[in-house]
């Protein structure tokens, strides 16, 4: 039997409106007023601050998370109550799904760290990991980072006493590996550098005895072919240092430095110079990355030298990176077949799907299936043509509605949703008199055992399980090939947690699913 379950959709607009201003923000409680900190977001909805120099030159030993939806700063660490070494100078960038790397700094007068460390977010608890490895980069201050994809990102030069021009990558899986590219910028430190497309970043600027005002690419292909190339794009913004980057989305990054605010677009290798009516007070050693569309800015010095406690915000306009024009569930069976058409596709790495049981609260959503792993959900990059997609999701169990969420990632990582559908599944096939009898289990609800009976009038494999509301197995009853008879098995379910629980027993070539209460 076939089911086709929802949704056709209209167009979304394509544009979000542009605010293309700095809005100062009034956050309390708020971090005090502090230079040379780093900023990074760690989730769609929230990014950290980590460190950073006080009025008085001495390092600060804090990390604090700012969500610019509900405009609030927290502090998560501290050195009290975490052991958090006091830096100022700390890289830091994003990595992607809840996490954000910290390395280097400079902890006293001279003195320069080389540690790294990881604070992590998973929509629930903050964590906070300091990294282990013989093999990583010098210690250091001023470093540039950004991120290259999604677990990976890009350090280069800094200052130890010495202008550096190392490059430098950083994997979740195997952690720090030091690149020779053929050609690479001259060392420096304090630079502006952000991601500009999957697994390119763009590097301006900096100080190595003098302010810099070259622009730099760098192309990751794989770990034998990168690459640092010098740019000579029209209108660079002048000589410039201690301002930072953000990646803003389509081939675009905006930079503030005390110049101004400008974006760079890769497409046309251009700057240009963002008109608005007001700008941050921040000129220099403030820290800031873009935060869901919003560029959060805090601290600094303005142009008297003061330093700052100032939270600024700036929405860029950017495009939605899909437009979906159909989303749809069909089941079959076993199998729930998902098939969705997009109109157009902006910088759109691939899609994610994640499932979830319907009528079940609090929803749990668990990701069955990414672009990262299978092929035909990446995305088309770029482009304006009607796209078609199409997921098979083979391990559903009959009779039970499911939740679908589709959402696309762009080339910097971030991830939008699109869209969320509901799916019944089909009924089992019906049984052929002659061949068994599955009895009712009881009881039912149940209290850590019930009994499961059934009459077989034939010899068959006779396969039983117990799965979640979640459609994972939780238990196997049964596994065995059985003569004609009457069969009563006790089933103890102590390790088991409350809920719903479905019953799947295979007779042969054929199945039954039983729904089960477990009140404990």
């Amino acid at each position: 039997m076939k089911y086709r379950v929802f949704i056709i959709l209209g167009a979304l607009p394509a544009v979000l409106g542009a605010v293309n201003s700095w809005v100062q923000q009034s956050p309390s409680p708020k971090p005090a007023a502090r230079w040379d900190a780093g900023i990074a977001a760690v989730t769609d909805d929230y990014a950290v601050m980590v460190n950073g120099f006080d009025s008085a030159d001495r390092p600060i030993a804090e990390i604090w998370s700012y969500q610019p939806g509900g405009g609030s700063w927290s502090l998560l660490f501290d050195a009290v109550t975490h052991g958090i070494t006091a830096s100022g100078g700390t890289a830091t960038v994003s990595l992607g799904s809840g996490g954000v790397l910290a390395f280097g700094g400079e902890y006293s007068s001279g003195a320069y760290s080389d540690s790294s460390w990881v604070i992590g977010f998973d929509g629930i608890s903050w964590s906070f990991l300091r990294l282990d490895g013989s093999l990583h980069p010098s210690a250091r201050k001023g470093a540039q980072v950004a991120r290259l994809s999604e677990g990976s990102i890009l350090l280069f030069g800094g200052y130890n006493g010495s202008y550096l021009s190392d490059t430098w990558r950083f994997d979740t899986g195997s952690g720090w590996i030091q690149l020779n590219p053929q050609t690479s910028p001259t060392a420096r430190s304090d630079a502006m550098m952000a991601q500009i497309g999957d697994k390119k970043v763009l590097l301006y600027g900096g100080f190595n005895g003098s302010l810099k005002s070259d622009t730099w690419l760098f192309e990751w292909r794989d770990e034998t072919d990168y690459s640092w190339s010098s740019l000579d794009p029209a209108e660079a913004p002048g000589p410039a240092a201690n301002g930072d980057m953000a990646y803003v989305g389509d081939g675009q990054s905006m930079m503030k430095t005390d110049l101004g605010t400008h974006k760079f677009s890769l497409t046309e290798t251009r700057w240009s110079a963002e008109v608005h009516d007001m700008s941050a007070s921040a000129v220099w050693d403030f820290a800031m990355d873009n935060v869901n569309g919003k560029i959060l800015l805090f601290g600094g010095f303005d142009n008297s030298e003061g330093i700052l406690d100032e939270t600024w915000l700036y929405e860029s306009d950017q495009s939605l990176p899909v437009t979906l024009l159909s989303f749809i569930g069909t089941s079959q069976g076993g199998r729930v077949d998902l098939k969705w058409e997009t109109a157009a596709e902006i910088e759109n790495a691939g899609f994610v799907i994640r499932r979830a049981a319907a009528g079940i609260s609090p929803q749990e959503w668990t990701l069955i299936a990414s672009y990262r792993d299978i092929l035909s959900l990446r995305g088309r990059g770029t482009t304006t043509e009607a796209q078609m997609y199409f997921f098979a999701d083979g391990s559903t169990v009959p009779g039970l509605a499911y939740l679908y969420s589709l959402s696309d990632v762009d080339y910097s990582g971030h991830e939008t949703l699109l869209e969320e559908i509901e799916v019944r599944t089909g009924s089992e096939d019906p049984v052929e008199l002659g061949e068994y009898t599955l009895g009712s289990v009881y009881p039912n609800p149940f209290n850590a055992t019930f009994t499961l009976n059934f009459t077989l009038y034939d010899r068959l494999e006779v396969k039983s399980v117990l799965y979640d509301i979640q459609g994972s197995p939780a238990l196997e009853i049964l596994n065995a090939d059985l003569s004609e008879g009457e069969y009563r098995y006790s089933v103890h379910t102590e390790a088991l947690s409350s809920g719903v629980y479905l019953l799947r027993t295979v007779f042969g070539n054929r199945y039954q699913t039983q729904k089960l209460v477990l009140l404990k």
